[in-house]
C-alpha cells in the first residue's frame, strides 16, 4: 500500500531558520491584542468576536502588519491562546435599556424639567 507524505522533513538548519525568522518578526499584534483582552476582562467588560476583530485589524494597522489576514481559524486560535469562552447573558442585564436609549431618556426629562424651578424638583 502506496501512502503519500502531507509532511516535510526538515534539517536541523531550516528548523532554526524558521525559529530564528519567528523570532525577528514576531507578530506584536497578538502579543497587544491579547494585552487588551486581559485589561478588558479585569474591568469586567464584555468582548465579543466583533471586538476582537476590530482591535486586531487595528493593532496589525498601527504596527505596520502588512500580512495579517484575520480568518476564522486565527479568531478560534487567538481564543484557545487566551482561553476565552463565550458566554451568553441571561436575566437583568440582558433586559438593560441600551446606553443611547438611556442618553435620549435623560435629555427628554432634561428638556421637560426646563420649565420648573430647580427648588420644586
Amino acid at each position: 500500500m502506496l501512502t503519500i507524505r502531507k509532511r516535510t522533513i526538515l534539517s536541523a538548519a531550516q528548523k532554526c531558520e524558521i525559529c530564528e525568522t519567528k523570532e525577528r518578526e514576531s507578530n506584536l499584534s497578538n502579543i497587544t491584542l491579547g494585552l487588551q483582552v486581559n485589561n478588558a476582562l479585569n474591568i469586567k467588560q464584555d468582548i465579543d468576536n466583533n471586538i476582537l476583530k476590530t482591535k486586531a485589524v487595528f493593532f496589525a494597522k498601527r504596527f505596520s502588519i502588512d500580512d495579517f489576514h484575520q480568518l476564522e481559524g486565527w479568531l478560534t486560535g487567538f481564543k484557545k491562546r487566551h482561553g476565552l469562552h463565550q458566554f451568553k447573558k441571561q436575566g437583568e442585564t440582558s433586559s438593560a435599556p441600551s446606553v443611547e436609549s438611556i442618553e435620549n431618556d435623560r435629555l427628554a426629562l432634561q428638556e421637560f424639567l426646563k420649565s420648573y424651578n430647580p427648588e420644586d424638583i
